[in-house]
């Protein structure tokens, strides 16, 4: 008779546990890029002799980027990029060009902080923005060669060129 009441037992809490909704979300509500949406706009940094800017748009349910860099008034380097949910999370998904494309899950999002993550990718493995009034900070990092590297940008929101 114990081995009954263990199955018993074993079902009823089976069946208990399928009958219960699934938790929510850990942020307590559904992915949306309104999010990141202090994304938006034009951000523009200059550095010696370069200049690098980003502009993010909202396109129906996702933003969209492009980022741009210039060294001596020559473009050097662009990609495309995109913040949007998949799998009811955000990802950060860049098309460097010359490059494969890459995504990013986001561990961690507030008003002002977007950190987006993967650890398998080779560099970088972590990027993260910023913002703070007309200032943003990008800032990517991860290790090349066994060796740490962080790559920074002081953006100001401004028109570019």
């Amino acid at each position: 008779m114990p081995r009954i009441l263990t199955i018993v037992i074993a079902s009823l809490l089976v069946g208990a546990c399928a009958a219960r909704p699934a938790p929510p979300p850990a942020s307590g509500r559904a992915c949306s890029v309104d999010a990141v949406a202090w994304l938006i706009g034009t951000w523009t940094s200059a550095d010696g002799d370069g200049t690098t800017v980003e502009r993010w748009t909202r396109s129906a349910d996702r933003l969209v980027g492009e980022a741009e860099t210039t060294r001596a008034g020559a473009r050097v380097f662009g990609e495309r990029l995109e913040i949007a949910c998949a799998g009811g999370a955000l990802v950060y998904t860049a098309w460097p060009e010359g490059q494969a494309m890459a995504a990013f899950g986001a561990t961690s999002v507030d008003e002002t902080r977007a950190v987006f993550e993967d650890p398998s990718h080779d560099f970088p493995t972590r990027i993260e923005y910023r913002q703070r009034g007309d200032a943003l900070t990008a800032e990517v990092s991860g290790n090349i060669d066994g060796a740490p590297r962080v790559e920074r940008w002081s953006f100001v929101r401004g028109s570019g060129r």
